[in-house]
């Protein structure tokens, strides 16, 4: 190519550059502009969710026992209190009529021993009352004859100062003999409350021994329990349990043991305590009856003496008293006696106390077999309507108080589980009102709840979990995915631009606007965000120019004209 060729190539070349700069600034780039303006800004989150119901509920064996039948299958629609288990009556029907007649036995024990020391210790005081009468019967008689003695005897020194010795010890003895009856009773009062303490330990003793059997069954339960599944590898834990068990039984059968062993040496304490209450009784019985011989013996002496100097009638009056005095002590002696035996067969307040502690724990026993029969005979309820989606026995299987047997689906509590962004979660509240699709339809449900507790979905990114529920009584099928639109607020006539001329950076929020053929940019604060807008709170004023088109910072201050 030559020389003149090249020149004009590249003087076109230059010319060509200068015509495009000249037009570059006359028409400079166009881009799409909003100019702000007041629209109703409808602020929602759009999100995904899954159908869920209220919590399974799990139906546990109201009683232990044997089941007899199953009348429902999993997958099968109940209704609350429909009943999906039923019990063999037997032993529960066997137990109670056991329980009831152990109830009646003890309660006619607790009766029969009240009744019975109701008898004595009115049989006690009506003898002591009739003693004490008979006493002072006695006391009148005995003054009569006196008067007689005294009367005809002043006429001899020697007769007279006989019988006045004599009645003198007569006063003296029967005084003794009132010391000593009063010894005799509490003599028997201290006999009687010893050996009543000496039943108490025996009582005590029978039931420590009764529980160290108890305890000593228990074990040896556990140890064949534990022998069973001891080299079954699925059933460690269970092992574990029974071994931990009886260690902690083998320690209270130690301290029982030791208990049992002191109660022992208190019985012990106490049986040699009411042997020698014993021997005090009959020192003071013996005492009474030296007494009531001397007595006799006194008397005899006193009706010996002569009493030639009574007339026929004086005479046959003192014979008469005499005899009455007979009569009289030996009445007062039986009335005595019979209070001393009413007395030692009253039982004391302690073993009233265990006949009716019998009695009552027998009839809680006889009202717990009731309760466990009624309840056999209610069978295992559903507690709410649903489905049936477990079943845990077979017909035949004896179930614990408390196992699980089934669990149900509620039908019931209906609502749509959504995970919730840190981004969106502030403007969530409770009550706000949302859009649900499912299946081809739409319904209305409100925000229920709100998790405090934020958990990472499957990326690692922490979501909310917020619930809501259905407002319609409606059914969709659980587990299924739904569309969601929460509504999150409303601005009517609010400044507004939209969404894509909205930028963020560490300084907050900004647009560019177009101010003037230039790109500007301006910070705003925004509000709601809804139908594709954000509310605009301070920043920019109404008529403001907002570049919608894309732009970074280097276009800023650059010219631009309206598409």
């Amino acid at each position: 190519m030559n020389t003149l060729v090249k020149r004009i190539i590249a003087g076109g070349a230059g010319l060509a550059v200068l015509i495009g700069g000249v037009v570059y600034v006359a028409y400079p780039d166009g881009v799409d502009v909003w100019e702000v303006s007041k629209l109703d800004i409808n602020a929602s989150i759009d999100t995904v969710g899954t159908i869920e119901a209220d919590d399974i509920v799990t139906i546990y064996a109201p009683v232990s026992g044997k089941v007899s039948d199953i009348p429902v299958k999993v997958n099968e629609l109940v209704k609350s209190g429909s009943v999906l288990a039923s019990y063999d009556l037997t032993s529960f029907e066997e137990e109670y009529q056991k329980a009831s007649l152990n109830s009646d036995y003890y309660a006619d024990g607790y009766n029969a021993a009240v009744t019975e020391n109701d008898k004595n210790k009115a049989k006690a005081a009506k003898a002591s009352s009739s003693a004490d009468a008979l006493k002072n019967q006695y006391i009148s008689v005995e003054e009569n004859r006196d008067d007689i003695s005294i009367a005809q005897n002043k006429k001899s020194n020697y007769i007279q100062s006989t019988i006045q010795g004599i009645e003198g010890a007569l006063d003296n003895m029967k005084t003794n003999m009132e010391v000593e009856a009063a010894k005799l009773e509490a003599a028997s009062g201290t006999y009687s409350e010893l050996n009543g303490k000496l039943l108490e330990a025996q009582a005590e003793i029978a039931g420590k021994n009764a529980q160290i059997d108890s305890l000593n069954s228990q074990i040896k339960a556990n140890a064949d329990a534990y022998d069973a599944i001891k080299d079954d590898a699925s059933k460690a834990e269970e092992a574990e349990k029974l071994l931990e068990a009886n260690h902690e039984l083998g320690k209270t059968l130690i301290e029982l043991k030791n208990s049992a062993s002191a109660s022992n040496a208190q019985y012990a304490k106490l049986k040699e305590a009411v042997n020698s209450a014993a021997d005090s009784r009959e020192n003071a019985a013996n005492s009474v009856n030296s007494l009531k011989n001397d007595i006799t013996s006194s008397r005899d002496a006193l009706a010996s003496l002569p009493v030639d100097n009574m007339t026929t009638e004086q005479y046959a009056l003192y014979l008469e008293l005499t005899r009455q005095l007979d009569i009289i002590e030996r009445e007062w002696s039986k009335e005595i006696t019979a209070k001393q035996t009413a007395e030692e067969k009253i039982v004391n307040d302690y073993q009233i106390r265990q006949y009716e502690d019998s009695m009552e724990l027998a009839q809680i026993d006889a009202d717990k077999a009731l309760n466990n029969l009624t309840k056999s005979k209610d069978g295992v309820k559903a507690t709410v309507n649903g489905t049936i989606i477990s079943k845990m026995i077979d017909v035949g299987a004896t179930v614990s108080e408390g196992e699980a047997l089934f669990t149900i689906q509620p039908d019931s509590g209906y609502k749509v589980a959504v995970m919730v962004s840190k981004y969106d979660i502030g403007s969530v509240e409770i009550g706000q009102s949302a859009d649900v699709a499912v299946s081809g339809e739409t319904y209305t449900a409100t925000v229920e709840t709100i998790a405090p507790i934020a958990t990472n979905d499957s990326a690692g990114k922490p979501r909310v979990k917020v619930e809501l529920l259905f407002d319609e009584d409606v059914k969709p099928t659980i587990g299924l995915e739904a569309e969601v639109r929460i509504n999150t607020g409303d601005a009517k006539d609010a400044l507004s631009i939209p969404e894509k001329s909205v930028y963020t950076d560490d300084e907050g929020s900004f647009v560019y606007v177009l101010e003037k053929g230039k790109a500007k940019r301006a910070n705003v604060e925004t509000g709601l965000k809804g139908n594709g807008y954000y509310q605009v709170l301070s920043g920019l004023s109404e008529g403001v120019k907002v570049i919608e088109s894309p732009l970074t910072e280097e276009d800023i201050g650059t010219r631009f004209v309206e598409n």
